[in-house]
């Protein structure tokens, strides 16, 4: 239970406002289900079909490892990003990967603590890393540029 379901219908909104294929992220079960009472298409199947449904709700726990996404959906946001900067990877990961035939990746998400700030900041300087000293490019840097504004 949540004392107030703003956070809700401002995802709702945001995405029924999309003009193309877009993700919702969520992590509760009790969010998917609020989702859904406002109209939202939340996903249950096993893969997700960005030609039977551009935008969609999907949960973090099914979806967020291990699925390709890459090819239907550049523009996603995140209710409930996670814990830790490696799951905020793996969220990025589904989109920003070979493949992606946008020009443009977008994720955004739900800043509303420090621990969340700090995770995605520690996502950024991973990926920073492996960029310096592996010679990897991380697609990830390009779409954090703005991040040091929320950091301060």
């Amino acid at each position: 239970v949540w004392m107030d379901d703003r956070p809700i219908v401002y995802a709702a909104e945001w995405l029924k406002a999309q003009k193309g294929p877009a993700i919702l992220w969520y992590r509760f079960r009790a969010v998917g289900e609020a989702l859904a009472r406002l109209g939202v298409r939340v996903w249950t199947d096993p893969v997700p079909d960005h030609k039977v449904a551009p935008k969609i709700a999907l949960s973090i726990k099914k979806y967020g490892t291990g699925k390709q996404l890459q090819y239907g959906w550049s523009n996603q946001l995140a209710m409930a990003p996670g814990p830790n900067a490696l799951e905020h990877e793996q969220l990025y990961g589904r989109t920003v990967r070979p493949g992606q035939e946008a020009s443009e990746v977008k994720f955004g998400w739900f800043i509303h603590t420090a621990a969340l700030r700090r995770n995605i900041r520690e996502a950024r300087l991973k990926a920073e890393a492996i960029n310096e000293n592996l010679l990897q490019p991380q697609l990830i840097l390009l779409y954090m540029k703005d991040l040091k504004e929320i950091e301060e």
